[in-house]
């Protein structure tokens, strides 16, 4: 019998839902979770706020991110046919030249106003469900903040966070786990949060016309 390995070349396939170029939340609340040290693995001076390739942008990942990504996409296509009422990727939104794309998008009636639209993300992750739990603080920033920037553009205050936990809570054996949480924000935190994205993109851009100067 003879063995060999065979190198593994992933790709990015063709996208159903091509994103525009230009400023894109995603791209701006990582560049703003990195340089406020939340992200403690990412330099901050290498991450761009404006989509331009797609196919660029997984050029540039490690093989290691390149399968992380690549789960979290599987995950997500899987996961969003569990969820009967929710339309799945209902679209590109765009609010002050920022384009947002949610994971998914449903009605949900709600008393005195009746149904209103409420935003759908789904993740993949190696945190713990401890780390996560009660999902307050820095490390769960970027979560919130991209569930806001969602709800602003949808004009909504409720969201839904669907996670799939692939270590659990750390306690070997390892046990996969799901969890689902529904946010009813207030409409000063949604207005805070998109106020402080527009100041970092203006903070930003002042800064590159400085140094064309």
């Amino acid at each position: 019998m003879r063995i060999e390995i065979i190198p593994v070349q992933l790709r990015m396939l063709d996208n159903e839902h091509p994103r525009t170029p230009g400023l894109h939340q995603g791209k701006i609340l990582r560049k703003m979770a990195a340089e406020r040290g939340y992200l403690k693995e990412v330099d901050a001076s290498d991450l761009s706020m404006v989509e331009v390739n797609e196919s660029g942008f997984w050029e540039s990942l490690d093989p290691e991110s390149q399968i992380r990504m690549a789960v979290g996409m599987a995950w997500e296509e899987w996961y969003s046919r569990q969820l009967d009422d929710v339309s799945f990727h209902p679209g590109e939104l765009v609010v002050d030249g920022v384009y947002m794309t949610p994971d998914g998008e449903s009605l949900e009636f709600v008393h005195g106003s009746g149904y209103v639209p409420a935003v759908h993300e789904i993740k993949a992750t190696s945190k713990s469900t401890n780390t996560v739990s009660g999902l307050n603080g820095d490390k769960n920033w970027l979560w919130r903040a991209q569930m806001l920037g969602y709800c602003k553009a949808m004009n909504t205050n409720i969201a839904y966070l669907h996670v799939l936990f692939l270590y659990g809570d750390y306690e070997r054996p390892f046990k996969m786990q799901v969890r689902c949480w529904r946010f009813e924000f207030t409409w000063t935190e949604i207005e805070m949060n998109w106020k402080g994205l527009l100041g970092f993109i203006k903070h930003h851009q002042r800064l590159a016309q400085h140094e064309d100067y």
